[in-house]
């Protein structure tokens, strides 16, 4: 059995009755660590081509910031992005940038995209604004209606270290998370406003309408149909692979009494077993 912080081995089975795996609609652990394509452990369908320029690195994967996603259809489960406006979803990505300042005023970063259709979208971004790194989550209901939900990182991401980031929609609130620490900073998001469930994929790595490539590393990415409260988001940072870990059997847990003045009983057991 692997450590709850460990990244399981390819083929490792999701346990769908540990608490963090209840609602789980998405689990892409990228652990395939070769090929070109990444599996959901949910339901083990597979997401469509990956781009050719993506590479498995440090067991997850690379994006270079040049034309690269992976699209994931919706029908493989309900589309969590029309869900916000009935319901409630979180996000999370286990993500190490290669840029977190640019020559340029702003400079986005998608982690996670839709679809766009007649100007409804949903990304999911990290933005250096004019020196000041910050997580956004944007939905748009046509061409001309925005809300934004912003997360400003006081402390800033560094290039090349992994850095877990979350939002989680209560239905009402967009709360956005770095490392387990709630840095929602401004904006809100309006339910109204999410897409009407028209959009057929999502990227990783790219938003369909604007070219902001993601530039950096992603180690997983997590999709519930639910909130998760901010204790949840904790235990997960801690422990992102704790929904793999199989629960123990009794037997386990039972020896027989310790043979008298016999000092091998304890390795004669595990022999047994």
């Amino acid at each position: 059995m692997t450590s709850p912080w460990q990244k399981p081995f390819r083929g490792s089975q999701l346990n769908p009755g540990h608490p963090l795996a209840r609602s789980m609609v998405g689990c892409y652990v990228m652990n395939e660590g070769t090929g070109g394509k990444i599996t959901n452990l949910v339901n083990r369908v597979s997401s469509s081509a990956m781009s050719s320029g993506i590479l498995w690195d440090n067991n997850g994967l690379y994006f270079d910031g040049t034309d690269e996603h992976i699209e994931i259809k919706t029908s493989q489960f309900e589309n969590i992005f029309h869900k916000g406006a009935t319901g409630a979803f979180t996000i999370v990505c286990r993500y190490a940038p290669s840029q977190v300042s640019s020559p340029l005023a702003t400079k986005q970063y998608t982690l996670l995209g839709s679809e766009q259709v007649a100007g409804d979208r949903v990304q999911f971004h990290h933005r250096n604004n004019w020196g000041v790194n910050e997580v956004k989550f944007e939905v748009a209901d046509g061409w001309s209606v925005t809300s934004v939900t912003t997360g400003t990182i006081t402390s800033n991401l560094t290039e090349g270290e992994y850095s877990d980031i979350v939002l989680s929609w209560d239905g009402s609130n967009a709360y956005i998370y770095i490392d387990g620490i709630d840095l929602t900073s401004s904006g809100s998001l309006v339910a109204a406003n999410f897409p009407d469930g028209s959009q057929n994929y999502f990227r990783i790595g790219d938003q369909e309408s604007t070219p902001n490539y993601l530039y950096g590393r992603v180690k997983f990415l997590y999709l519930y149909d639910r909130y998760l409260a901010p204790e949840q988001i904790r235990t997960l940072h801690r422990e992102p692979y704790a929904m793999f870990r199989q629960p123990v059997s009794p037997g386990l847990l039972y020896y027989e009494a310790a043979a008298a003045a016999n000092p091998y009983w304890y390795y004669q057991m595990l022999r047994r077993r």
